[in-house]
């Protein structure tokens, strides 16, 4: 898929319509070459006048990881509110804080795409460009999901601190214990992890990147899915572990 290292959504409503939030989604040079966080905040400063470039952690539509880093001008009180922007990444607090959020955006926000810690996701795929496409699809999940962006991203950080600790066990807290797992997001039981991690049978996505309930076979009452065409899908190879758990 082709993509862009930078892309800027320009303000916009929450609620505009699609080719409105689209237009307000473009590809931008200004951090072109760029190589580090000091880099990356002189060239807002000089290229943009931002007086205070501040970033942020936030998710992708799809990503089980941390995956987009968010530029925005802090002390930026004059520009038009960035409605589209403050919604998506409602997540994490400033400059990587696992904190509640306690900012606003306004004027264009400029999103990245950075690496995963391969420390607790040793499975996740690093793909550095953003495709215009994948940020209008991000924008429009984390707008219409029943649960905030906030909840989803506590849902995704258990998860992947589960899998983590699940391979390597702490030999002290760390952040989990017996009941779940505290985070700067909030704490998860366990039970509640467990269902978070649960996935689709034919797609493999798992409960923390869906906006929906996965929903379970109702043959064998064990498998899940995500949809009706991901069962259909699946149906074949299904079919026969299907008939055994039943009986």
């Amino acid at each position: 898929m082709s993509g862009h290292h930078c892309i800027e959504i320009k303000p916009v409503k929450l609620h505009a319509s699609q080719n409105e939030i689209k237009a307000a989604i473009q590809p931008t040079t200004v951090l072109s070459g760029a190589t580090d966080t000091e880099i990356e905040i002189a060239a807002l400063k000089s290229k943009l006048g931002w007086k205070h470039p501040v970033g942020l952690f936030g998710y992708s539509k799809d990503s089980t990881y941390k995956d987009l880093w968010i530029y925005f001008d802090l002390q930026d009180h004059s520009s038009p509110l960035n409605e589209v922007a403050n919604r998506t990444f409602y997540m994490y607090g400033l400059d990587g804080a696992q904190c509640e959020p306690n900012w606003t955006i306004r004027g264009s926000a400029l999103v990245i795409r950075i690496e995963p810690d391969y420390n607790f996701s040793p499975d996740a795929k690093f793909i550095p460009l953003i495709s215009t496409q994948e940020m209008y699809d991000t924008i429009v999940f984390f707008r219409d999901c029943k649960d905030s962006p906030r909840t989803i991203a506590m849902k995704r950080d258990s998860v992947r601190m589960f899998g983590s600790f699940a391979m390597n066990p702490p030999t002290a807290a760390g952040g989990m214990n017996m009941n779940g797992f505290y985070m700067g997001t909030g704490f998860r039981s366990l039970d509640q992890v467990k269902k978070d991690a649960e996935v689709c049978d034919a797609c493999g996505k798992s409960q923390a990147l869906l906006s929906e309930k996965l929903k379970k076979c109702q043959g064998c009452k064990v498998t899940f899915y995500c949809s009706k065409n991901c069962q259909k899908k699946a149906w074949k190879a299904h079919k026969k572990v299907c008939a055994n758990l039943c009986k």
